[in-house]
């Protein structure tokens, strides 16, 4: 598989939001995600808890997608729709990953994109939408034909991109975070219509907003490093939403905005910042990190802490989501769908072929998957795998 190599000044990383005294709608106390506590392990095994689907995109000598385009799916029941960043060209195949349509409209005029930070897809509308760094969506039919151009308000800077429903998009205003003394929304989340690009606030407000930007100095040189943060995370018709500076975190599903958990110790209770996010949920079960606002140099990492809660219970546990079905002994895969837009509890992993090749030669693959790579090569595009847990 061709590849494009990247040079990232960004680590992935999740975080959080909001106030820490609301309640339920039962009046019971909210989950409580305690970043001091020592919490048991656990194994989640595929086996038990979810169905394996795969699917293997297919190759062209036009239709080769790069290294990184695993991290920005978006699957609907009928659609798969990635990009090629650096390149700018977006594929989009049918849900039995048969290629349909593949197009590249960057440039710089009204009907083309700079680069595309999201890219979505509508399967009822079977329109493309392009959030660019010009800070405006561009709208495509399947084969990249342009239809409109949905501009973000002056002093709104979009920073994500999902489907909210037919009419409305939902994203996050960044405009001034980590500028200082320059004035932030108050309400971050935002509805965007599909339509004509007008604008909606989401009722959750945040005060002393911190940012993702991290400002340091190396060798005599000043120098910036941005988190990865996630405010949004998708899970069918419910949207988790995260304010990385808050201590609360929200749900937004049709149209109602409810209290999910919160943390311990607050934002504000630390010599320095945190920052949280809910980077997974399913079903009942929620993942949240947490992070202090700090770079350590010395091995340019954010110090992490991480826990999975029961909505119901409140209980918590270290999680560990482990492929059974696929690997002769159970192996830990990656569990977050920061930048990925899915059917509703489900996870997708599309890992290179070249290593699931390597795996296959050192005996650690079993099963379908393993039976796939007969006949295919290390440069064809990867197998999707989907998990729908139950």
């Amino acid at each position: 598989m061709k590849k494009t190599t990247i040079y990232l000044m960004a680590l992935c990383m999740i975080v959080f939001s909001a106030c820490t005294n609301q309640q339920k709608e039962n009046n019971g106390p909210l989950p409580v995600a305690d970043f001091e506590k020592e919490y048991p392990e656990k194994d989640l095994l595929v086996s038990e808890h979810a169905d394996v689907e795969y699917v293997r995109l297919e190759t062209t000598d036009e239709v080769l997608l790069d290294g990184i385009a695993s991290l920005y799916l978006s699957v609907t029941d009928r659609f798969i729709v990635t990009n090629n960043m650096k390149e700018g060209r977006i594929f989009v195949f049918n849900r039995q990953g048969k290629h349909l349509h593949n197009f590249m409209r960057k440039g710089q005029s009204g009907e083309e994109f700079v680069f595309a930070n999201r890219v979505r897809v509508d399967d009822k509308a079977e329109e493309i939408f392009v959030l660019d760094t010009r800070n405006k969506v561009l709208v495509y039919t399947l084969d990249g034909k342009f239809k409109r151009v949905l501009d973000i308000p002056k002093g709104m800077k979009a920073d994500d991109l999902w489907n909210y429903d037919d009419e409305w998009l939902l994203s996050y205003d960044s405009y001034n975070l980590d500028r200082g003394d320059l004035p932030c929304a108050e309400q971050p989340f935002f509805l965007l219509s599909k339509k004509d690009g007008s604008v909606k606030r989401i009722e959750v407000n945040a005060k002393d907003r911190i940012g993702p930007r991290i400002y340091f100095e190396q060798n005599g040189q000043k120098a910036v490093m941005s988190v990865s943060f996630n405010y949004i995370y998708k899970n069918g018709d419910e949207f988790v939403l995260s304010e990385l500076g808050n201590d609360t975190v929200f749900m937004l599903k049709q149209g109602k905005v409810s209290p999910l958990l919160v943390r311990t110790p607050g934002s504000k209770a630390k010599e320095v910042r945190s920052m949280m996010s809910a980077p997974l949920k399913l079903g009942d079960y929620i993942g949240v990190a947490e992070a202090p606002k700090k770079l350590e140099l010395e091995n340019t990492k954010f110090a992490t802490k991480d826990v999975f809660l029961n909505l119901k219970t409140g209980e918590g546990c270290i999680l560990g989501l482990k492929d059974d079905v696929n690997f002769v002994e159970p192996t830990g895969i990656r569990h977050s769908n920061e930048r990925v837009e899915a059917p509703k509890n489900h996870i997708l992993w599309m890992p290179d072929t070249d290593r699931l090749f390597q795996w296959k030669e050192e005996g650690k693959l079993k099963g379908k998957l393993a039976e796939m790579l007969e006949g295919m090569s290390e440069d064809d595009n990867p197998i999707l795998i989907i998990y729908k847990f139950h």
